[in-house]
């Protein structure tokens, strides 16, 4: 069996997340989709600015009745998570999506794959949504032990997978990893990157800039504001959505936005269906994001293979242009004019944008389909 542990509170990516695994499971694993069990913690905070009906764990249900499946399990407590640990078989897989803790200290969690012994660890594989800064070693015996562990746990591993380059280096380099993977999770449905494409906007149209995905803080978009506050005169609508993240960042966001681009500003702090989201996407003509780690790739896939201008740095940029997409370095904001920042891509670059997004769709599904047989062998 192949056991997933996955925060089930990130509403707005996990479903899609396991409806993929399960709707491409007969190509990726032997056993098809009933060889998958998912334990969805269910963790005691919200990232979202409401809870509503319309996301509970009743969407979760919903999608494995649609599945004929019942492998599935609410972990409400963290001890039932350690006692759910200790059942699993010599033969059984587990697959961790992003970071876990126990007890609110991810430490307790490294501990426990550690006493797991190597075996253990060796059937399991840790997908990295994102990778921040490395925690500074300090002279302390307990804090330096720990850390040690920690190395100790992830070079073990049956493998680390990170979403963007950057991301694999940068394990690489913190913790001399010899058993990485950069790939992505398997759509259920492929996306068709022209529905997105958007009609140059005429004149009298305003210019639709969208400006990061969160409010999470590392998407600093008080910073964006300020590098478009010159342009606040002109045609223009920004959009910004903060349905999930930093609930004290999600305020500061939205005052500053108000004040400086009054009615131009629009905010959204409920949380959008797939198709929502879709809709919303379909309408940008900018994509802005102002973060230096890996963060909302899928809008920035959809953006710029449907053509659209994009302002990134760091990370996110270092991901596109090793792709071969054009896109440009947000600091160049600062000494452009509006007609130079709103002007949109010149046309080879937005049919090359275009045309690998044609592309990458008819071979990259094969690749991932391999990467993940690899993964779960």
């Amino acid at each position: 069996m192949i056991y997933h542990i996955i925060n089930s509170n990130a509403f707005h990516h996990v479903p899609g997340i396991i409806n993929g695994i399960l709707m491409n499971a007969e190509q990726t694993n032997t056993g098809g989709k009933k060889e998958h069990f998912f334990f969805l913690r269910v963790l005691n905070f919200s990232i979202y600015t409401c809870e509503t009906n319309k996301y509970t764990l009743k969407i979760y249900i919903d999608l494995f009745i649609q599945q004929n499946i019942d492998n599935y399990k609410f972990i409400y407590k963290d001890i039932d998570l350690v006692l759910a640990l200790f059942r699993l078989s010599h033969n059984d897989q587990l697959i961790l999506h992003d970071s876990q803790s126990l007890w609110r200290h991810p430490t307790l969690f490294w501990l426990l794959l550690f006493f797991k012994g190597n075996k253990f660890r060796k059937r399991v594989s840790f997908i990295l949504w994102g990778v921040t800064e490395k925690k500074l070693r300090t002279k302390n015996f307990i804090h330096g032990l720990l850390i040690s562990i920690n190395d100790t746990v992830f070079k073990s591993f049956k493998s680390i997978i990170t979403l963007t380059i950057d991301d694999e280096k940068k394990m690489k380099d913190w913790y001399g990893l010899t058993n990485t993977l950069v790939t992505n999770y398997i759509l259920a449905k492929p996306l068709n990157f022209t529905e997105f494409i958007k009609p140059i906007p005429k004149k009298t149209e305003p210019v639709v800039i969208m400006v990061s995905h969160s409010s999470h803080p590392h998407n600093k978009q008080i910073e964006v504001f300020e590098m478009l506050e010159r342009y606040k005169d002109e045609n223009i609508q920004i959009l910004c959505p903060v349905s999930y993240g930093d609930a004290s960042y999600r305020i500061a966001i939205i005052d500053t936005g108000k004040k400086v681009f009054g009615n131009k500003f629009i905010y959204i702090d409920e949380l959008l269906s797939r198709d929502e989201y879709h809709k919303m996407l379909a309408t940008v003509d900018i994509y802005i994001s102002n973060a230096s780690v890996q963060t909302g790739l899928y809008g920035i896939h959809v953006c710029m293979f449907s053509g659209k201008k994009l302002f990134l740095k760091d990370n996110n940029l270092n991901e596109v242009k090793s792709i071969g997409v054009y896109a440009e370095n947000i600091e160049k904001i600062n000494s452009m004019n509006y007609q130079e920042f709103s002007k949109p891509l010149e046309d080879i670059d937005r049919e090359r944008n275009i045309q690998l997004g044609a592309e990458r769709q008819k071979h990259l599904k094969d690749q991932y389909i391999r990467d993940w047989q690899k993964i779960y062998k």
